[in-house]
């Protein structure tokens, strides 16, 4: 079916219909591989929304467990020309791949079966069940070189992005398909003298740095410590602490400061900064629970004439004389304390109090 009548797709297609417009005629080219290239090619003229009806009839046919390999050579035909499709839909056009290339084989039709892997394998990038896939097909087909071929590419493509390390499993491979291969087995040596090589001269280099810059540090320390400890010192004292917390860090600040640099000539100041240091903070220590006494008893006071004021108002509303006891109310709530434990009792008897004097007026 032409890629124009293909874009053109409407509802009603069956499977059948979808799996010709994908695959084409049934052809047998020379070169069967280059004829699926093509035909990803053409598919990724049709638009998306027929590639999406089209991908999702074959996704649902392959997970029903339909076993024509040609409806999933044409999911995956579909899908290599349409990856944002597939991305969309969650597809694992290398499962399908490979399920379709097993059935080809078991229908004894190797010719399609290795073609289709060799353009996963291509298009997928490294996909290592497709490798395998393709690699036992190889074998089994007794067609060594191209395996051997693979490999090596494969091999050449890590060294020549400077990642011999990944370069290693594809050359032992090839080894394992052909152990005549001498070549193959110096380079696998030659990698693994030279990654060795790497190693060590990095760690000689390490090893010589660390020993340069512990010489320059210890010179360091032994010109600049009285000096670098004196600035320390200097910057640790500014600005003065004025509020309690603040001095305290200040004396934890010193007895560190003390702790790392016993040794330093002017240890006495240190010694002399933290004792006027104690002396304040226990000076300011005591004046903060004098004033936090006096706030105490302040507050007892108040709650004092509060509750002194709220039995007043339960007189007076005792009596009947709702306009006094409000009045008393009031002032109990003035006089208390935010923590008054009467204070929502109070205020529940003024809100009533004002509601009945309000209804009376």
């Amino acid at each position: 079916m032409p890629i124009e009548t293909q874009t053109r797709a409407q509802d009603g297609w069956s499977l059948g219909d979808v799996v010709l417009a994908v695959r084409g005629a049934d052809e047998h080219p020379a070169d069967l591989e280059a004829h699926l290239g093509r035909r990803v090619a053409e598919l990724e003229r049709l638009e998306r929304k027929s590639a999406d009806a089209c991908l999702g009839m074959l996704v649902s046919s392959a997970r029903e467990g339909a076993e024509a390999p040609e409806a999933l050579e044409a999911l995956v035909l579909l899908g290599l020309a349409h990856p944002k499709a597939v991305a969309r839909l969650g597809i694992a056009l290398g499962n399908y791949g490979r399920r379709a290339a097993a059935l080809y084989e078991r229908q004894e039709r190797e010719d399609r079966s290795r073609a289709l892997l060799n353009l996963l394998a291509q298009r997928l990038g490294d996909n290592r069940a497709v490798e395998r896939d393709l690699a036992s097909l190889l074998r089994r087909s007794g067609d060594l070189d191209q395996l051997v071929r693979r490999y090596t590419a494969r091999a050449q493509e890590r060294i020549d992005a400077g990642k011999p390390a990944e370069a290693l499993p594809w050359l032992q491979e090839v080894l394992v398909a052909d152990p005549s291969r001498k070549d193959v087995a110096r380079i696998i040596r030659d990698l693994r003298f030279e990654a060795v090589e790497r190693v060590q001269r990095r760690r000689r280099v390490r090893r010589v740095a660390l020993v340069a810059a512990s010489l320059s540090m210890l010179v360091s320390l032994l010109f600049l410590r009285e000096q670098g400890v004196g600035e320390a010192f200097g910057r640790l004292m500014v600005p003065a602490p004025t509020e309690l917390p603040t001095m305290e860090h200040r004396l934890a600040q010193l007895e560190a400061f003390a702790a790392d640099y016993p040794l330093w000539h002017g240890s006495l100041r240190v010694v002399q900064e933290r004792t006027r240091l104690r002396a304040d903070i226990e000076a300011r220590r005591s004046r903060l629970e004098a004033e936090r006494e006096r706030e105490r008893l302040a507050i007892v006071r108040r709650n004092g004439s509060a509750d002194t004021a709220a039995e007043a108002a339960r007189r007076e509303a005792d009596l009947g004389r709702w306009d006094q006891a409000l009045l008393h109310f009031r002032a109990a709530l003035e006089l208390a304390s935010e923590d008054w434990q009467e204070r929502a009792w109070a205020q529940r008897n003024v809100e009533a109090l004002e509601r009945l004097l309000e209804e009376a007026r």
